[in-house]
């Protein structure tokens, strides 16, 4: 797996709000099967009756659905009203927010749970499962109240300026991690370099917008070739099919453009949604 792709792949998991529960569903069917693999050998059993539990734990699982409903359908109208209010950037921190991921995942993991311990209801009643999914739902419930709250809190044109503040802190201190005063005086012959004409100009295969690029694998990319290169767009720039991506100096012939172009992400209709105010990696 090369740079690009695994950039791809953190990008997706950071953003997206689907990976999170899908990860729930899996460790709870994995929970209550060795929760009920543990019980058959001890022969543990619940003292309430069959059908008692199957009508509590079926309307807990019952409610887990509406909260997971709820909280969808809510979550989408309250980002529509803060995106008309404010910027549709803000979709994008809502959908990464760790609070509303984490809720959305222990709504999931109860609602699977619930369900695994209600088809192995028959004669018996599992005990530790059984328990398990009742205290779950007591969980999600107390889950439910502190993300309404978080969620009213952060919409507020107050809590959005908070949010970017932060994350532009981050970005400015990965990007400049030490201060000017601080920094080495390092050979600045390359600056001349750069004013001569380039030996190649390798073109941007397709267009989209540039998110982040891999610095230590074009430096190991340029010493290999034994040339200097130039990545002509900055992050967040459009470049169109066929633009200068990079200007390789001092010979060059041994470099891959296509090599060259897996260190850099460029993303294709990339929504409004999906695109921080800033973004760098």
């Amino acid at each position: 797996m090369n740079w690009l792709q695994r950039y791809r792949l953190r990008h997706y998991i950071r953003n997206s709000i689907v990976v999170l529960p899908v990860v729930g569903i899996v460790v709870a069917v994995f929970t209550v099967w060795s929760l009920h693999s543990i019980e058959r050998e001890m022969g543990w059993e619940s003292a309430r009756s069959v059908e008692a539990a199957r009508i509590v734990i079926g309307t807990l699982a019952a409610a887990m659905l509406t909260f997971i409903v709820f909280l969808s359908s809510t979550l989408l109208v309250a980002v529509q009203i803060a995106s008309a209010q404010l910027t549709p950037r803000i979709i994008a921190f809502v959908f990464r927010d760790p609070v509303t991921k984490g809720a959305l995942t222990v709504f999931v993991f109860t609602f699977t749970l619930s369900l695994a311990v209600l088809v192995r209801i028959t004669e018996t009643v599992p005990l530790i499962s059984s328990r398990l999914a009742a205290w779950s739902c007591v969980v999600s419930l107390c889950a439910f109240f502190y993300l309404i709250d978080h969620v009213g809190k952060e919409l507020r044109p107050s809590g959005v300026l908070k949010e970017i503040g932060e994350t532009g802190r981050e970005v400015i201190e990965s990007v400049y991690p030490r201060l000017l005063a601080d920094s080495p005086d390092g050979p600045r012959e390359f600056l001349d370099i750069l004013d001569e004409p380039p030996a190649l100009v390798i073109a941007n295969p397709k267009p989209g917008v540039v998110l982040a690029f891999d610095s230590a694998g074009l430096v190991r990319l340029t010493k290999r070739a034994d040339c200097l290169i130039e990545l002509v767009p900055q992050v967040g720039d459009f470049v169109g099919a066929g633009d200068p991506l990079f200007k390789v100096f001092q010979n060059g012939s041994g470099l891959s453009a296509e090599a060259a172009c897996l260190y850099v992400a460029v993303v294709r209709n990339v929504p409004t949604s999906r695109i921080p105010l800033w973004h760098f990696a």
